[in-house]
C-alpha cells in the first residue's frame, strides 16, 4: 500500500478508550510502552509480535528505564 501510495511506513497506535481510561497513570504508560515494542526497530512497515520481542520483563525494564530518565 505504501510503494503504491508512495508514501513512507507510518505506524497509529489505537487504544480502546473504555479500557484504557480506566487504567492507573503508570499502567497507561506501561500500555503504550508495550504497543510501541510492536514497532520493528527498522519501521518497515511490519509488525513484531509477543514472541520474545514484547513480553512483560521487557515492558517493565523499559518502563524503569523510563521513571529513572524523568
Amino acid at each position: 500500500m505504501q510503494i503504491a501510495m508512495n508514501i513512507k511506513a507510518f505506524y497509529a497506535i489505537e487504544l480502546i478508550s473504555e479500557n484504557f481510561d480506566k487504567l492507573g497513570h503508570e499502567e497507561k504508560i506501561k500500555t503504550l510502552i508495550h504497543e510501541i515494542m510492536h514497532i520493528p526497530r527498522s519501521f518497515g512497515g511490519g509488525f513484531r509480535g509477543h514472541r520474545n520481542f514484547v513480553t512483560r520483563k521487557k515492558v517493565e525494564d523499559a518502563f524503569k528505564g523510563y521513571m529513572n530518565r524523568t
